[in-house]
C-alpha cells in the first residue's frame, strides 16, 4: 500500500509543476497583466497607497520592473513616497521552488520623499526589554541571497545634508545571518559608511564611519546582545569640522584638534528599569565662542518608561573653559540627589532635588570672581512648544569680586532664579563678609525685547556702630581718602536697559550719625541724603542735603549744612557741583556762602564767603601764645578763587564788630626803645574801637595779613587815639599741620587709615 501512495504523490507534484509552467507561460503571453495586479495588491496589503507598477520582462531566471511607485502614511503622520526605477530580480526557478537563497535583487535607482505632518502624532519612544533585528522566522523566509540599490536619493523633509546625495545600499543573507552596508558621499572627499552584521534577531553589530580623505572623523561601534546594548565612539573634530562647514550645518567653526571618546552600556532586562552607564571624555573641544581643555561626563542611572533617572555618581568636569567673555579654569558639577529627565512628546523636563558645584574662579577681563561652594535646590527645567521654563533656588557660601587690585568680599548669597515664557528674573540676598549688612537684588529681563530692569538695596542698613566695624572693610584694600567707622548707611539703586538706548542707573543714598575721616580731618555727626542719576550721566534727580556735626582738623568747624545738587553741563561728562545755603559755625561765629558752583570738567570757580562774628579770643588761642590775648569779634567777606587744585584769596576784608575789644600782648624781655618799643607799649593793653584786616592767600600756602588798629592804650599815659598797622605772614598748611600735631590728630589719623590701607 505504501508504493501506490508514493506513486500517487509523485503524480500530484508533477501535475503541479506542469501547471505552474503553464501559468508562467500564460503570464508571459498576456504581458504580465495579472502579475502587475498581484504585486499591486500585495503592496496595498502592507499599507501602500497609490501603487503603480510596470513589469517589462520575466523568464525562468529573472524579472525586470521598469517602474514601481507607492505611498505610505506612517503612524507618526508623515508621508513617504517611494519610487523605484529599473528593478531586476534574479532568482533561478529550481532554487526558488526549493527555498534556496541564491536570489538577488538589483535596483538601479530609488527615490524616497518625506513630507512631515503639520499635526504631529508622535509615538513616545520606549526602549524594549528585548531588541529584535528582524525575527528569525522572517529571516528564514527571505529567500534572498543579495540586495543592491545603486543610487538611493532622499528628498523632502530629511536633514538637508542627506537630500539628493548618492547613497549605495548592499545587503546579503545566509540562513539567519544578515550583512548590510550603506555608503554615501556627504561632502567633498567625505564618505559616510554603515556596516551591519547580525547572526540572528538578538545579536547585531553596527559600525558607522565618517571619513574625510584618509582621516576618520567619526567611528561608532554598537553591539546588540540578548539583554544588553553597548557601544563606543571615537570622534576627531578636524575632519568632522570640514564636513559641517562644507555641508552648511555651520557657517563658523574654528580649527580644532579636539577628540571625543565615549562608552555606553544599557541593560535591557530589568524589572525596575534599564540601568545604563555613559562615560565621555572630550579633549580640546573648540566651537564658535566656546572652547575647553578637557571635558569629562559620566551619567549613571536607569531608564524608566519615558524618563531617565540619573544617580548621584553622575558628574560633569570641565577644565580650561573659555567663552567670548569669561574664562573658568575648573568647573565641577555633582549630584546630591537623583535627577530625572522626562520625555513627553514635544516636552522635555529636567528636575533635580539638589546639585552642587565645587569652588571655582571666573575671569572676565580685568575682573575675577572667586566663588566658594555653591548649590542648587529644587531645580526645574522644561522645554516645550510654549518655550523654555527654568526655576531653581541657589546658595553661594562666599563670593569675592576682584577688580583693579581691589576685592569686594561677600557671603551668604542665596535666592531664586526663574525663566518663564519670555521673562528671565531672580531675587538674590547677600551680605558683605566683614560688616553687618544685608543686600537684596531683584532683576527681570524680557527676552524678546532685550529689555529689563534691576534693583539692589540694603535690606538691613549697613551698621558701623559695632567695635571695629568700618565702611573700608567693604573693599580690600580701601583706596579712598575717606572712611566711615560709625553710623548707618542705606541705599537703593535702580537700573533699566533696552535696545538702542544707553543703560539707566539711579541711586538714593542716606547716612545717619556718621563718623570717620576725610584726608587729614576727622568728622562726626554726618547726615546726608542724595538722590542721584548715575547713568547715562551723573546728576541729581532731587536736591540733596548734607549736614556735618563737627569737622576736626587744625581748626574745628561745627554744624556744617548745605544743599547739594549735581547739574549736567555741556563742558564734559562730569557734572557741576552746586552748593546752596552753605553755613558753618567757626570760632563761635558763622561762615556762610549763598551759592557755590564747581564744574568738575573745568575746575575753576569763584565765590564769596561771608564771615559773621568770629570770636577773636578763640581765633588768637590757636597760636597758643600765653603773651597774647584778644577779645571782640570780626566779620567780613572773603572772595575765594579755585583753579584746578589751586586755591587763592585776593583782598579779603575783615572788620571788628562794635563796640570793639581789647588786645594785650606782653612779650617779656624785649627792647622797648624807639618806635618798636612804642608799639609794644601800646599793645600791652590796647582798647581798640576798630580793627580791619586785609587778607590774601596764595596757592603756595602763604597767608598775608595787613592789620589796621585804632584805639587807646592806657599804658601810653594819653587819651589820644593810637593807630597801628601790622603786616603778618604765615604758611597756612604748615600752621594747620602743627595744630593737628599738637592735638594728636596726626597719630590718631595714621592709626585709623593704616587699618584699611595695608
Amino acid at each position: 500500500m505504501f508504493c501506490p501512495s508514493v506513486v500517487t504523490g509523485m503524480r500530484i507534484i508533477k501535475s503541479i509543476i506542469l501547471l505552474s509552467l503553464i501559468v508562467v507561460c500564460a503570464l508571459l503571453a498576456v504581458r504580465f497583466v495579472f502579475l502587475d495586479q498581484i504585486v499591486s495588491y500585495s503592496l496595498q496589503k502592507t499599507g501602500a497607497k497609490a501603487v503603480s507598477i510596470h513589469i517589462s520582462e520575466i523568464d525562468w531566471n529573472q524579472a525586470h520592473i521598469d517602474m514601481l511607485e507607492a505611498t505610505y502614511l506612517l503612524a507618526g503622520g508623515d508621508t513617504y513616497s517611494v519610487r523605484f526605477r529599473d528593478v531586476s530580480f534574479y532568482f533561478g526557478l529550481p532554487k526558488f521552488l526549493t527555498g534556496g537563497q541564491n536570489n538577488r535583487i538589483d535596483i538601479e535607482q530609488c527615490t524616497i520623499q518625506r513630507i512631515r505632518s503639520t499635526e504631529r502624532n508622535d509615538i513616545p519612544f520606549a526602549l524594549p526589554d528585548q531588541i529584535e533585528l528582524l525575527t528569525d522566522e522572517l529571516r528564514s523566509k527571505l529567500h534572498l541571497g543579495s540586495f543592491t540599490i545603486k543610487r538611493l536619493r532622499l528628498q523632502g523633509d530629511f536633514p538637508r545634508q542627506l537630500i539628493d546625495r548618492s547613497i549605495q545600499v548592499t545587503a546579503s543573507s545566509k540562513s539567519k545571518a544578515i550583512h548590510a552596508e550603506i555608503s554615501m558621499d556627504v561632502a567633498i572627499d567625505t564618505e559616510l559608511t554603515l556596516d551591519l552584521q547580525s547572526l540572528d534577531s538578538l545579536h547585531g553589530e553596527l559600525r558607522v564611519v565618517l571619513r574625510k580623505g584618509d582621516k576618520n572623523g567619526l567611528v561608532l561601534h554598537v553591539l546588540l546582545e540578548p539583554e544588553k546594548l553597548s557601544g563606543n565612539m571615537e570622534l576627531t573634530v578636524e575632519p568632522l569640522r570640514d564636513f559641517l562647514l562644507e555641508s552648511g550645518v555651520l557657517t563658523e567653526f574654528p580649527k580644532s584638534d579636539a577628540s571625543v571618546l565615549a562608552d555606553l552600556a544599557i541593560s535591557l532586562s530589568n524589572n525596575s528599569g534599564k540601568p545604563f552607564l555613559l562615560h565621555a571624555t572630550v579633549v580640546d573641544p573648540s566651537f564658535p565662542g566656546l572652547k575647553a581643555a578637557k571635558v569629562q561626563l559620566q551619567l549613571a542611572g536607569r531608564i524608566v518608561g519615558d524618563s531617565l533617572l540619573f544617580k548621584e555618581s553622575s558628574f560633569l568636569q570641565i577644565s580650561g573653559l573659555v567663552t567670548r567673555k569669561v574664562k573658568i579654569p575648573e568647573l565641577n558639577l555633582y549630584l546630591d540627589t537623583p535627577v530625572q529627565l522626562v520625555f513627553q512628546r514635544e516636552d522635555v523636563t529636567l528636575t533635580a532635588g539638589a546639585l552642587h558645584f565645587d569652588p571655582m574662579q571666573i575671569l572676565e577681563g580685568e575682573r575675577i570672581y572667586d566663588i566658594g561652594g555653591s548649590s542648587c535646590r529644587d531645580f526645574y527645567l522644561n522645554k516645550s512648544v510654549a518655550g523654555l521654563e527654568l526655576q531653581t533656588d541657589f546658595t553661594l557660601s562666599t563670593l569675592a569680586i576682584n577688580t583693579k587690585g581691589q576685592q569686594l568680599p561677600l557671603k551668604e548669597l542665596s535666592g531664586i532664579i526663574q525663566l518663564k515664557k519670555r521673562y528671565f528674573s531672580g531675587r538674590i540676598q547677600l551680605s558683605p563678609e566683614k560688616i553687618p549688612a544685608g543686600f537684596l537684588l531683584d532683576f527681570s529681563h524680557d527676552l524678546p525685547t532685550a529689555s529689563g530692569n534691576i534693583q539692589i538695596k540694603t535690606e538691613r542698613a549697613i551698621d558701623l556702630d559695632g567695635a571695629g566695624d568700618s565702611l573700608a572693610d567693604l573693599l580690600i584694600p580701601w583706596a579712598h581718602p575717606f572712611n566711615l567707622d560709625g553710623g548707618k548707611v542705606a541705599f537703593q539703586a535702580d537700573g533699566a536697559w533696552q535696545p538702542d538706548e544707553k543703560p539707566k542707573l539711579s541711586a538714593f543714598i542716606t547716612v545717619t550719625e556718621g563718623r570717620g575721616y576725610y584726608k587729614k580731618m576727622l568728622f562726626n555727626g554726618l547726615a546726608m541724603g542724595q538722590d542721584l542719576g548715575l547713568l547715562p550721566e551723573l546728576y541729581s534727580r532731587n536736591k540733596g542735603s548734607f549736614t556735618l556735626g563737627q569737622l576736626i582738623g587744625g581748626i574745628d568747624i561745627f554744624d556744617i549744612k548745605t544743599e547739594v545738587e549735581l547739574l549736567p553741563v555741556e563742558s564734559g561728562p562730569l557734572p557741576q557741583v552746586q552748593l546752596k545755603n552753605l553755613s558753618a559755625v567757626l570760632f563761635d561765629g558763622m561762615v556762610r556762602s549763598g551759592e557755590v558752583h564747581y564744574d568738575l570738567n573745568m575746575p575753576d570757580s569763584t565765590f564769596s564767603v561771608e564771615i559773621e562774628s568770629l570770636n577773636l579770643e578763640k581765633l588768637v588761642g590757636l597760636i597758643k601764645m600765653d603773651a597774647l590775648y584778644a577779645t571782640g569779634s570780626i566779620s567780613g567777606s572773603i572772595p575765594v578763587e579755585i583753579k584746578g587744585k589751586d586755591v587763592s584769596v585776593d583782598a579779603g576784608i575783615l572788620y571788628s564788630d562794635e563796640p570793639g575789644g581789647e588786645i594785650r600782648y606782653t612779650p617779656g624781655n624785649m627792647n622797648h626803645s624807639g618806635l618798636t618799643g612804642y608799639a609794644l607799649k601800646a599793645v600791652e593793653e590796647l582798647q581798640y574801637q576798630t580793627l580791619q584786616v586785609t587778607a590774601g592767600y596764595l596757592p603756595s600756602g602763604q597767608l598775608d595779613l595787613d592789620i589796621g588798629l585804632t584805639g587807646v592804650s592806657p599804658g601810653l599815659g594819653t587819651t589820644r587815639p593810637v593807630h597801628l598797622n601790622i603786616h603778618a605772614e604765615q604758611n597756612l598748611p604748615a600752621l594747620l599741620q602743627s595744630l593737628r600735631f599738637s592735638k594728636g590728630l596726626t597719630e590718631q589719623l595714621d592709626k585709623r587709615v593704616e587699618q584699611h590701607y595695608n
